[in-house]
């Protein structure tokens, strides 16, 4: 749904400017003669994206990340300069950790965290034969990043830029019109799980587009506060829909009638909106519209049927409020606090990156101070890179395999053009020349995401030991046994993300299961401020997650998604009983009752339910979501019965 950016044409320019960026900066890497241009065009590779957001925080990211890992290295080197197998051991631990939060935190935060652990290896690893010299090896490490960093910048933002505020606008007149796609299939019986997933992907991405949109323009950084409040918005919009359809599904033919003509209206308002962008001007309009559906309900609903026509009376509020956001977005109006979206992620998940980190540096360091091997340096920082990276996306193992192969292609390409290309050069317009052909490749294929990994490791490789330094040094032995090092390293990233517990395993699905159901007991005892913004996002970044871990298991997908949409509907059950008693009397014998649900103990309802008995409006909506949250636990009960409980074969 998100995808404004496909399309052949910008891929080309795309890659044309992954060249273009490389070429300067190599070109201003040999003017100031920096020891090792090869950092800085790989740092180019490793930064550049096709819309200039994405670059700029990237860029931001990379410096925070890069200036860790220099710090740390020249530290690690002044413990233990003279103690090689201590200084591995230490070096495994930073890397381990730099993995376990990138892992946790994910997106650019991440991104800072992969940086700060290869770069405190690429430092470390050559200055240990050298501990003098380590302080200036950081700092031209730190020009060569900072040089990359502003040729990417340059050409990213000057020449034919492509802005993350464009598909942030696109999504914006779409994912409203989508969602009463959605909405409306559903009312006429179609089927919603697919389309679910998607709309919790919708949300993560809704997030970082926002977040990118704050780099490239002012006019998006004003709006930073509506666009959250719209995202939960709709959020909160899918998940009252979904407790609507249960609860509608739960209903006898006989008192469902009398919610039809009000569905059809509904529906036909939606129908009408399908797929259609939403110009802001006309978003008051459409709020109106709801406003009028919602005071059209009638009063004095029976016990029965009283929290189908609940969730509608609140769905055509949600419905309101989404639109009036909208519209809010035109005139950037200040804003009341409002809660950020939540990253959720295991701490199982985030542990087993760091395992898998630092094992990976130790044990190849160990070969590497055990053998002394000339090309152990080499092996170990791309090791923590592969490691690094790897540990940021769905299926390490994958990625490692992807890498290596990249790793053989780029190798190939770079003995060509060590062997037989660069002999017959002279000057460096010729040099460009002869190094666009790999680039230009290696750039195309990572503009797929089946290639993605191929395309990285081969730039990564070709630039490592096919860009020839300030002083060139025509030694093929050298450039044979540096690929044969990455070959290697990459080689073991794969073992290791295939060994050493893997993120896409059944084990990973029943963690991340259990932290979907752990979501009721957050939303049962956290603080009542922005709760129910908090456990959307959280409840649907988890649900993100574990739908790429689960690729290629449609069936675990699909027991995701459940365990996702329980803990959202029960959730919300549980949010709007405390805030219609907050301030109540009832609330404090209500709550132990909510909290020991949340926790599993399923004590029975009954007694909340005999608590609430007269009293206000307050009283009347707790007791409606309380009645609710019975329904949802006897449509557990039944599937547990019949072994289909969401997480139940995972």
């Amino acid at each position: 749904m998100l995808n404004p950016f496909a399309g052949r044409g910008l891929d080309l320019i795309y890659i044309a400017k992954v060249w273009l960026a490389a070429v300067l900066t190599y070109f201003f890497a040999l003017w100031l003669e920096v020891p090792q241009p090869q950092t800085a065009v790989i740092s180019v590779f490793i930064l550049m994206q096709p819309q200039s957001g994405p670059v700029l925080a990237k860029s931001v990211y990379r410096l925070l990340g890069s200036a860790g890992g220099l710090g740390m290295a020249v530290l690690l080197i002044a413990l233990f300069g003279q103690q090689g197998e201590l200084f591995i051991g230490a070096l495994a631990l930073w890397v381990g950790l730099c993995c376990a939060l990138s892992a946790h935190y994910r997106g650019f935060t991440a991104y800072s965290f992969v940086l700060a652990g290869y770069t405190a290896a690429i430092v470390g690893a050559p200055a240990l034969g050298n501990p003098a010299e380590v302080f200036t090896s950081a700092l031209w490490r730190a020009l060569e990043i900072g040089l990359a960093i502003l040729c990417c910048g340059v050409v990213s933002a000057v020449l034919l830029p492509q802005h993350s505020g464009q598909a942030l606008q696109q999504a914006l007149n779409r994912r409203l019109g989508e969602l009463a796609g959605v909405i409306s299939d559903a009312l006429a019986g179609a089927h919603p799980g697919g389309a679910q997933r998607q709309l919790a992907s919708d949300a993560v991405l809704w997030d970082n587009l926002r977040q990118l949109a704050a780099y490239e323009a002012p006019h998006w950084g004003a709006r930073q506060g509506w666009l959250q409040r719209l995202n939960g918005e709709l959020m909160a919009l899918a998940t009252t829909f979904n407790a609507f359809m249960h609860a509608l599904a739960a209903m006898p033919c006989r008192e469902r009638a009398a919610l039809e003509p009000y569905l059809q209206a509904l529906r036909t308002t939606l129908e009408a909106r399908r797929g259609q962008p939403l110009a802001m001007a006309a978003a008051p309009a459409l709020a109106e519209h709801f406003a009028a559906q919602q005071q059209a309900l009638p009063a004095g609903r029976g016990r029965p049927a009283a929290i189908a026509w609940r969730l509608l009376d609140d769905l055509l509020g949600q419905l309101q409020r989404c639109a009036l956001a909208h519209a809010a977005l035109e005139q950037a109006a200040p804003l009341p606090a409002t809660a950020p979206f939540e990253s959720l992620t295991s701490p199982w998940l985030s542990l087993a990156a760091g395992v898998r980190g630092s094992v990976l540096v130790a044990v190849l360091g160990g070969f590497w101070y055990l053998s002394a091997w000339p090309s152990g340096p080499a092996m170990l920082l791309s090791a923590a890179a592969a490691v690094s990276l790897a540990c940021t996306t769905p299926n390490p193992r994958g990625t490692g395999q992807q890498m290596c192969q990249g790793a053989l292609l780029g190798s190939v390409l770079a003995f060509i053009d060590y062997a037989y290309v660069y002999p017959a050069l002279d000057g460096f317009p010729l040099l460009a020349l002869a190094i666009a052909p790999p680039i230009l490749y290696g750039a195309w294929l990572t503009t797929r995401l089946p290639t993605l990994g191929i395309g990285l490791g081969l730039l990564v490789t070709f630039a490592s030991v096919a860009i020839p330094a300030n002083t060139p040094l025509y030694n093929l032995p050298w450039l044979l046994e540096n690929c044969l090092a990455t070959l290697v390293s990459f080689a073991a990233a794969a073992v290791a993300g295939a060994v050493l517990l893997p993120s896409n395993a059944p084990w990973s699905w029943r963690r991340l299961n259990q932290a979907l159901q752990a979501q009721l007991a957050f939303a049962a005892s956290a603080p009542l401020a922005h709760l129910r913004q908090r456990l959307e996002s959280r409840t649907r970044d988890l649900l993100h997650h574990a739908t790429a871990l689960a690729a290629g298991a449609p069936e675990v997908q699909g027991q995701l998604l459940a365990s996702a949409l329980q803990a959202q509907m029960a959730g919300l059950a549980i949010i709007e009983v405390r805030q219609a008693l907050a301030g109540d009397e009832a609330a404090q014998a209500v709550q132990p009752l909510l909290l020991a649900w949340a926790q599993g103990a399923r004590p029975p309802l009954a007694a909340g339910l005999a608590l609430l008995e007269g009293g206000g409006p307050g009283r009347q909506r707790a007791r409606d979501y309380l009645g609710w949250l019975q329904v949802a636990q006897n449509v557990t009960d039944t599937r547990r019965q019949t072994n289909t409980t969401p997480g139940a074969n995972l």
